[in-house]
């Protein structure tokens, strides 16, 4: 014999909250689902209830477990994670203030040596590369 929804809702009743509203009256249960003497469902708490309503949730298990044509009841409770604690500022935009000018970020010129260096690594002329590393040295000798 299969077992309804709307009698594990009645045998709920019982369960009462420290608020003194019944289980389900206080809207936290989620979808009862019975199948083959199975009853799974959740209850829905704040992270800060924990300590209280395990007690809730053992006692909402017993009851769903003496009643007939009910083999295994398995009670759970479920919490969401509070938001983010990160403090957001506020848009300087959105209070009516205009959006700083944007610079236009330019890449320094590279310098007559770093032009050079780079030009005789790529060309592979490694003597004057070595040479550049003398100052002056590289104008004093032809190029190759």
């Amino acid at each position: 014999m299969s077992i309804s929804s709307e009698e594990i809702l009645r045998a709920l009743a019982s369960v009462k909250l420290a608020d003194g509203r019944s289980l389900p009256e206080s809207g936290r249960l989620t979808q009862i689902s019975a199948e083959d003497g199975k009853v799974i469902f959740s209850i829905q708490i704040d992270p800060s209830e924990v300590n209280i309503m395990e007690s809730v949730r053992a006692q909402a298990e017993n009851i769903v477990k003496a009643l007939p044509g009910v083999s295994r009841a398995l009670v759970g409770l479920t919490a969401d994670k509070p938001a983010s604690a990160a403090i957001r500022r506020p848009d300087a935009t959105a209070l009516g203030a205009e959006k700083p000018a944007r610079r236009n970020k330019q890449k320094p010129r590279r310098t007559r040596r770093q032009t050079h260096y780079r030009r005789c690594v790529r060309q592979g002329r490694r003597r004057q590369v070595n040479n550049i590393m003398q100052p002056g040295a590289w104008l004093s000798q032809p190029w190759a």
